[in-house]
């Protein structure tokens, strides 16, 4: 059996801390007063400061990584918001841009109108389109003229680049429009190179219109400009109507098939002109 005591007797704690305190007290004494650069303590003490150093940059390597993580934490936050703001704005700008052309392409178009109006009889009416026939079988617009602006039943509706329809019907602030596309709309036509006349025929699709009664023999081509003949009344003579597509003989068929595409803008145009029914007689404003 071990001949070492069960019990043993240490020395109390707050003697121990007496005893540390007492030893730091005068270390820092002899620090401040005693320590001679070129002694011995003065040369032990940047050797014991060299041998701590690594811990202190042991105990502070925690608290630099969370100065750093918390700095990059902000400045991430930071680029993340910018980001945001940049991002909101251009999409402004890029709305604001998209206004800008539309406005400097409808300003163009009332301009061409307006040099239109100028060269046209004094009761020419600019209208803007409000409403389009939501019905595939029926082309029709509403504008926003009528009676109030003297518009009436049979009126002629042109767009910059020529006829788009008539008015079918008036109300005290609007009116009804067919286009010349609608399948019950038929237009007296002439071919502008030679003076063949024929009958533009609406057939329901806007970029089409069939030219009707042509015999076999008609000196038509693909490319001829047609234009209103001015026969029939309401449409005087001389407007663009379509652009022919093409031309087809048949074996057996009476006459030619021919296609061509109107020129006005008739599913894109805005703004429009209005003028009365044409008498050749009186011009503008029979009726």
């Amino acid at each position: 059996m071990s001949g070492r005591p069960i019990f043993v007797k240490r020395r109390p704690l707050g003697a121990r801390l007496f005893m540390v305190t007492a030893t730091c007290a005068v270390l820092l004494v002899v620090d401040s007063t005693h320590v001679n650069p070129g002694g011995v303590l003065g040369r032990i003490r940047p050797a014991l400061d060299g041998l701590v150093q690594p811990f202190y940059v042991v105990i502070d390597a925690p608290f630099r990584m969370l100065r750093h993580v918390g700095l990059y934490g902000r400045r991430q936050q930071s680029l993340v918001q910018e980001n945001q703001r940049l991002h909101q704005e251009n999409l402004i700008l890029k709305s604001q841009a998209q206004r800008l052309a539309a406005l400097e392409a409808e300003n163009g178009r009332l301009r061409r109108l307006d040099r239109q109006i100028q060269h046209m009889d004094r009761k020419a009416v600019l209208a803007s389109i409000l409403m389009v026939s939501l019905d595939p079988f029926h082309h029709e617009v509403i504008l926003n003229v009528g009676q109030q602006q003297l518009i009436q039943q049979g009126s002629v509706v042109l767009d910059e680049r020529g006829v788009m329809g008539q008015v079918i019907a008036v109300s005290s602030r609007t009116s009804r429009a067919l286009l010349i596309s609608d399948a019950d709309h038929a237009l007296p036509v002439e071919v502008l190179r030679n003076g063949t006349h024929a009958l533009a025929q609406g057939t329901g699709d806007m970029g089409r219109l069939s030219i009707q009664y042509l015999p076999l023999t008609t000196d038509i081509r693909q490319g001829d400009l047609l234009v209103t003949s001015g026969l029939g009344g309401r449409f005087r003579r001389g407007d663009r109507v379509a652009v022919v597509q093409q031309v087809r003989r048949e074996p057996g068929a009476r006459f030619l098939e021919v296609d061509a595409a109107p020129v006005a803008y008739l599913s894109r145009s805005r703004e429009v002109i209005v003028l009365p029914p044409y008498d050749p007689l009186v011009g503008y404003g029979a009726g």
